[in-house]
């Protein structure tokens, strides 16, 4: 009995893999966009940009807490977690206008979720500056983490043109 519940789980893992939930982001959903700096060269380097489903973005610095924020492998947030992240020494920046939050929503559902380039090793000490959408799951009442573009010691990027787009548009914020 022991050797099978392994064998199950990692079946359950394999066979969800390939599923709806990592191959395209639904109309409608809840979509939260980050921009996200860690560099652990030097001391402590932590902070980020985030976008709501409202449009209203913030700053935040949770390297200025003593909270840690507890990353998951498989990239699955509850909005707890997620709230509990973004609430780390939150300012409150602008108002996205919503054509543009419209436009980005839109893009966000023609994002493909598993096609990104190669890592390619960039700098040493630049620590990561990573663009992502978080998008909600109804069917796992949970976000999943859709990496956009990573740049700094290791770079690499979502090959789909909507990735690429907006992760331009995620840079100019």
């Amino acid at each position: 009995m022991k050797q099978i519940i392994p064998m199950l789980l990692a079946l359950l893992l394999f066979s969800c893999k390939d599923s709806s939930i990592n191959d395209q982001i639904p109309n409608g959903s809840s979509i939260i966009f980050e921009i996200e700096y860690v560099n652990y060269a030097w001391g402590i380097s932590y902070h980020g940009i985030m976008i709501d489903n409202e449009g209203k973005e913030y700053s935040y610095d949770p390297a200025k807490d003593t909270i840690p924020f507890l990353y998951h492998a498989d990239g699955f947030y509850t909005d707890q977690e997620l709230q509990a992240k973004y609430g780390h020494v939150k300012t409150y920046i602008k108002t996205i206008r919503s054509d543009s939050l419209n436009w980005s929503h839109n893009l966000a559902n023609q994002v493909t979720i598993t096609n990104y380039s190669d890592t390619t090793r960039v700098g040493v000490d630049a620590g990561s500056e990573t663009y992502s959408a978080y998008i909600f799951r109804p069917q796992i009442n949970k976000y999943q983490q859709i990496i956009l573009k990573v740049d700094g010691d290791y770079s690499f990027y979502n090959k789909s043109q909507s990735a690429i787009t907006l992760a331009a548009w995620l840079k100019q914020h």
